[in-house]
């Protein structure tokens, strides 16, 4: 297994990931548009590693849009693959905590 790859493979990164998109209910943190169907790490993975944090926690994943694996997921809406775009950059948009309830 690559690197780059190294945990981001298999059943439970599969149940991470999807539990990410179901929490954000699929909208990216990127462009704010809904339908995203990767997961971006905020911060990038390569900052969580060297300070010696896990980067397959949920807490620092993101939904966003782009290219994973064999599948295109540009938005419906811009049009953008924004994970791509962003690259290793800190995202545009701060990440959001995680909205729990609607505000009355």
């Amino acid at each position: 297994m690559a690197a780059r790859t190294a945990g981001r493979k298999g059943r439970p990164w599969r149940r991470i990931r999807l539990q990410v998109l179901k929490d954000h209910r699929g909208v990216c943190h990127i462009c704010l548009h809904p339908g995203a169907r990767q997961v971006d790490h905020t911060p990038p993975r390569k900052t969580l590693v060297r300070l010696g944090l896990d980067p397959n926690n949920p807490r620092y994943l993101r939904p966003a849009h782009g290219n994973g694996g064999n599948t295109r997921n540009p938005c419906p809406t811009c049009g953008r693959n924004c994970n791509q775009r962003k690259g290793t950059k800190s995202a545009v948009v701060e990440a959001r905590p995680l909205i729990t309830s609607r505000p009355w």
